[in-house]
């Protein structure tokens, strides 16, 4: 079954106000992409802890985080092991809330998405296993930015790392 929500920068930057048209409009939830000016990996524990209030007094949840994970440069080693500290930080957030999904990426898009495809495949390898471990999925969504741009590559992807925790979110724009 759907479930229906909204992601929070998409409404604003303050999470009351975000879960409060979220209810008027009776979602079920919310997912998390920028709070309070922050993205989700630069949140405090003491920001996580007021939105889990804010959203158990409207009865609702958190639908999953809308990490940047891997919205980053492929030839960057230290930019890929830092997106792993981000997947990470962003996997126990989303087990804090309950929800088990995170949203990922593939790398800005070179131009050479075919040259670069063995090697996005052992990138991925860790977090498959991060994934795995934690009993999350992680949404890779198609994003013309990104590596994986259209519903084919996307499509390809999953078929390549062949994962039951790395599923598809499609974005039709």
């Amino acid at each position: 079954m759907f479930k229906l929500a909204v992601i929070s920068d998409e409404v604003s930057q303050d999470f009351q106000t975000v879960v409060n048209v979220a209810s008027e409009y009776k979602l079920d939830g919310v997912e998390i992409r920028s709070v309070w000016n922050k993205p989700p990996q630069d949140l405090t524990d003491e920001d996580v802890a007021k939105m889990k209030d804010i959203l158990d007094t409207a009865g609702m949840e958190m639908a999953g985080i809308a990490s940047p994970f891997f919205k980053c440069d492929i030839d960057n080693e230290a930019e890929r092991r830092a997106h792993l500290e981000i997947l990470r930080k962003c996997v126990r957030m989303a087990r804090f809330f309950g929800t088990k999904i995170v949203r990922g990426f593939t790398f800005w898009n070179t131009g050479r998405t075919e040259a670069v495809w063995d090697r996005i495949l052992e990138y991925y390898r860790e977090p498959v296993k991060i994934a795995e471990n934690e009993g999350i999925f992680i949404g890779i969504e198609n994003e013309a930015a990104t590596s994986v741009s259209t519903a084919k590559l996307l499509a390809k992807f999953l078929a390549d790392v062949d994962s039951p925790n790395v599923r598809a979110i499609w974005d039709p724009a």
